[in-house]
């Protein structure tokens, strides 16, 4: 994708896959979605959808809101208190290089079932929203039908007089929290822009640094929240030394908690 012309969509020319005026990006030939999937992964920025593909309407539920939202919290609450969840931590902290400490506080948890760990996500209030599935043969990771996207936030977030970082994703998130960090993990790096606000907002941290992947979307996006972040905190963007992909391969090339946080863009 990384060829094709790029232009935000906006009010006025909103996404025709998701009819929404922000996150996705018109390109040559088709659309980017940030919400919607499709067959063709465009990095980060979410999935190609050639043009003339018809708009895909967002899902809603039959039931109450209040009663999906309390499905969504037991979904969640029972994966992670799975009897085999503990055993399947170690084996994702292991793969991921990460601490199976940072893995409990994301509440990460185990469906068997369908052989993927599960990562919940909250909205701007901290309400648990939505549960991303990462399967364990492919790696690939997929939103559950009918839940939302959201923030990936550590239990017990505590940021008075404290840097707070936000990071791309989760298994970033749990990198960041494993080198003694506290952070927060956007869906992707143009994603969820509206909910990361929300709870910086609410958590009112001593500063946030904002770690993008070393790429044109990471930057991209981290200046997008920067420009969100006016009048609210004070912000800095980080990005790996050149040649270290995200905030996980950093931590992999043995950054500590204040390579992250000093030294801002």
């Amino acid at each position: 994708m990384s060829d094709r012309k790029l232009e935000r969509v906006s009010r006025s020319r909103p996404c025709p896959i998701c009819g929404r005026p922000d996150w996705c990006v018109h390109v040559d030939g088709g659309t980017i979605c940030a919400r919607n999937e499709s067959t063709v992964r465009a990095g980060g920025a979410g999935w190609f959808h050639a043009s003339g593909e018809p708009r895909i309407e967002p899902f809603r539920p039959g039931r109450q809101v209040r009663q999906l939202a309390e499905e969504v919290v037991e979904v969640a609450d029972r994966h992670f208190l799975a009897h085999n969840a503990p055993q399947a931590r170690i084996a994702l902290a292991r793969r991921l290089g990460v601490t199976v400490a940072s893995l409990e506080r994301l509440r990460v948890g185990w469906n068997g079932s369908i052989q993927a760990w599960t990562f919940p996500m909250r909205d701007g209030r901290g309400r648990v929203v939505g549960v991303q599935n990462r399967f364990h043969e492919s790696g690939e990771k997929r939103v559950m039908k009918g839940h939302a996207s959201g923030v990936f936030e550590p239990f017990q977030l505590d940021v008075r007089d404290r840097d707070l970082v936000v990071c791309e994703g989760a298994s970033d998130t749990a990198a960041a929290l494993s080198i003694g960090l506290e952070a927060i993990g956007r869906f992707s790096c143009s994603g969820t822009l509206t909910e990361i606000v929300e709870r910086i907002r609410r958590h009112r941290p001593a500063r946030v640094t904002i770690v993008a992947d070393n790429d044109d979307c990471g930057l991209r996006g981290a200046r997008d929240l920067v420009g969100k972040l006016d009048g609210i905190a004070l912000a800095q963007i980080r990005t790996p030394p050149p040649g270290i992909k995200d905030m996980r391969s950093w931590t992999h090339a043995g950054a500590l908690a204040g390579d992250i946080t000093e030294g801002a863009t």
